[in-house]
């Protein structure tokens, strides 16, 4: 109704509201063209360059306390470090600039420490601490706010980005992604940072943090809000990847790890999640994940605690998932502690669901643990469930199977095709 004509307030003549609505437009125009508060500064840009470039391997550029305005990118050099002043040091990147801020291209051995970073107003462009196809770069004791793919680790000049460490930062006001590894970056660790207020911009699935590469523990972080997603794993480049003593707070997904992606583990982590899953394994594509699940905490949930969608090869044990469902409105199969579907034409194969303890309420947690038609080489045991409205354990007849599905007492609540326990 509020798009048409005749809906305007009835109270205000519609004239006055049109005014009203072209004040309002003037004022944003006005605004978005207001005089750049650093128009005036330096760029601190070309003499901290210099500085880097001057200083010989094993050597530290110290920035001095205060604010220095940037307009062009920074490039460290191989073997320096870059570090703040004990009294604080920003570098802020002047608005409307849109460089990528902070750039290691091909640089080994870089370290920069203690300093923030201010992205300042830019537009949709990137505005990043570029980590390109470096060895032994570690980020440590720095701030980031108003960044969009705050640290992005990557490879695109002939090597990979490897070694790298990003720890004890702080990330605020963030879009899309605080730390992005992609393809062709390996052994990447990224430990004991808070995350806060990650936005969606460009990105279809924004993620606190985001990992396309091989062998990267991300452990013992903290996620305090996100549009989306906790930690992402995706893509077919991602493998060997640990998810480990992290506390996510999320939107979306907690935790989601598939579309390609293979081998890693999941343990340790607490999730809550406003609106969706608290760890989410899928793949359209039917791929084989290898990803064992154990130890978590998870809940409040949206929707289902776990769910497991077209994807093959999953442990899940020893896992805590309570108070799911919370998002009204969600069909039955979103409300289940944990659920094990096809997705499209893929089969969820070779799971395994032990040792778990799911509680929930009658008016949120419609099944425990769900079991769909199609689904392959499925076996639930040992587990614990109370509070679920319809049914602790429901299994879909159909042309799936085989499958296992035991009470926690071991007596049998379906089975085909199978005989013994795996």
């Amino acid at each position: 109704m509020g798009d048409e004509p005749d809906a305007l307030n009835p109270g205000v003549p519609r004239r006055a509201v049109l005014a009203f609505a072209g004040v309002a437009a003037l004022t944003v125009f006005l605004a978005s063209c207001a005089p750049d508060p650093d128009d005036n500064a330096p760029d601190y840009a070309d003499e901290l360059n210099q500085l880097l470039r001057s200083t010989a391997q094993g050597g530290r550029v110290e920035l001095p306390a205060g604010t220095q305005v940037v307009r062009s990118t920074i490039r460290l050099r191989p073997g320096v470090e870059l570090a703040g002043h004990a009294d604080g040091s920003t570098l802020k990147l002047a608005d409307r600039t849109d460089a990528p801020f902070l750039l290691a291209n091909g640089v080994d051995n870089v370290k920069v420490t203690g300093v923030t970073f201010d992205g300042g107003v830019q537009s949709t462009q990137g505005v990043s601490l570029q980590i390109d196809s470096s060895s032994g770069v570690t980020i440590s004791g720095c701030t980031f706010i108003r960044m969009k793919h705050a640290v992005r680790v990557y490879a695109e000049s002939g090597r990979s980005a490897s070694n790298v460490v990003i720890d004890s930062c702080t990330f605020d006001d963030i879009v899309d992604f605080a730390v992005r590894v992609e393809s062709g970056a390996r052994d990447v660790k990224i430990t004991s940072n808070t995350i806060d207020k990650v936005a969606k911009g460009q990105a279809p699935s924004p993620s606190a943090i985001y990992v396309r590469g091989q062998d990267v523990l991300v452990q013992g972080n903290t996620v305090k809000s996100s549009y989306d997603t906790g930690v992402m794993v995706a893509g077919d480049d991602a493998s060997d990847v640990t998810i480990q003593n992290n506390t996510l707070s999320t939107d979306m997904v907690g935790i989601y790890f598939g579309s390609g992606a293979r081998s890693g583990t999941v343990t340790g982590n607490t999730i809550t999640s406003k609106r969706d899953f608290g760890i989410h394994l899928h793949d359209r594509r039917g791929g084989v994940v290898d990803v064992q699940v154990t130890q978590n905490t998870i809940g409040p949930t949206g929707k289902t605690g776990v769910e497991i969608e077209g994807v093959q090869q999953v442990v899940l044990r020893d896992n805590k998932i309570s108070d799911v469902a919370q998002r009204s409105g969600s069909p039955d199969y979103w409300r289940c502690g944990v659920a094990i579907s096809k997705l499209q034409d893929q089969a969820a194969q070779s799971v395994l669901v032990e040792g778990n303890t799911i509680s929930g309420e009658p008016g949120q947690m419609v099944y425990g643990v769900l079991v769909t038609d199609n689904t392959q080489n499925i076996i639930v045991q040992d587990n614990q469930v109370e509070g679920a409205r319809a049914a602790s354990y429901q299994v879909e007849s159909g042309d799936g199977g085989p499958y296992l599905v035991e009470r926690a007492d071991g007596s049998v609540v379906a089975r085909k095709g199978v005989t013994r326990k795996w």
